[in-house]
């Protein structure tokens, strides 16, 4: 498949049990701008989208990955696609659409069991990102998702929707699906579920102004500042409430549309940070694989 039907991650929803706290570090700390849902969860806008990320006041809720298709014709080939593999879908009537601000939306999950909602048209507004504050912050860059099965999430994207494995380091499997080095990464776990969401900044400077902003109101920072040895993209891994991990990035590597063999990196420190930084307290960062996945050739 030449062209993928995926172009890039559109929106997160998280379930959560502290909504005035989730929404107080998506604001007041990382900077985005408060957009509510028509339903009243806190909604926030991160670029020119009308809303990127959401909370559900539904603790019991799964979280959600929305990726964008390229096209209608994208959405139309996704859907053969699932049905082909005999993989579960849906097609979000019109109030799931109106509440997720898109035209379109085929819900369904990877292998591993993670929600992804794959849709056309997200919304765009002209009026332009206001921060909070000088956060820095120009997108929703990516997101990283657990997965308990590598190889057949690897496929779900790869073979059914066209992405590619931009490189490798370890098992860690960085999926590429337009000019930036990834979009998505997928981190062998125990569990499913969302790992973190990456929030791109202008520049290394913010970056670093972001590090000493978070020093300076005692938010826990899990690693960095960091630059991914596979990726070129300077990192910043925080810890926000309910096990919420945002990341600031900077750097990426634009790979352009000419296609590239994936290389493979170990998964020690020189392999994961070139800066030296580690991350002892999340076990999917590190490289680490758990003893009871059994690798499978991808």
């Amino acid at each position: 498949m030449s062209t993928p039907l995926v172009h890039c991650i559109a929106y997160v929803r998280l379930p959560t049990g502290k909504p005035a706290a989730s929404a107080h570090f998506a604001s007041e700390i990382c900077g985005l701008e408060r957009n509510d849902t028509p339903q009243g969860d806190p909604g926030f806008r991160i670029d020119a989208r009308f809303r990127a990320l959401v909370f559900l006041p539904q603790p019991d809720a799964e979280a959600s990955l929305g990726v964008e298709l390229r096209d209608e014709a994208a959405f139309e080939r996704a859907v053969e696609a699932l049905r082909s593999a005999g993989i579960a879908y849906a097609i979000a009537d019109a109030n799931a659409c109106a509440a997720r601000e898109v035209r379109g939306a085929i819900l369904t999950r990877d292998p591993s069991g993670n929600t992804v909602e794959l849709v056309l048209g997200p919304r765009l507004t002209a009026r332009r990102f206001f921060p909070t504050r000088d956060c820095g912050v120009i997108g929703l860059q990516g997101a990283g998702l657990r997965s308990t099965d590598l190889g057949a999430d690897t496929r779900f994207w790869c073979d059914l929707f066209g992405a590619s494995v931009a490189d490798r380091v370890g098992d860690i499997t960085y999926i590429r699906m337009d000019e930036m080095h990834h979009r998505l990464a997928l981190y062998p776990s125990a569990s499913a579920g969302l790992l973190n969401v990456v929030l791109e900044v202008e520049s290394l400077d913010l970056l670093m102004q972001n590090y000493y902003f978070m020093g300076q109101r005692q938010v826990r920072v899990l690693q960095g500042p960091g630059r991914n040895v596979a990726s070129g993209e300077a990192f910043l891994h925080l810890a926000g409430p309910e096990g919420l991990i945002i990341t600031f990035a900077t750097e990426m590597t634009r790979n352009g549309a000419a296609p590239r063999r994936a290389r493979q990196f170990a998964p020690n420190p020189e392999g994961l940070c070139a800066w030296g930084s580690t991350c002892p307290d999340v076990a999917e960062f590190s490289g680490a694989t758990p003893s009871h996945w059994k690798r499978r050739s991808l």
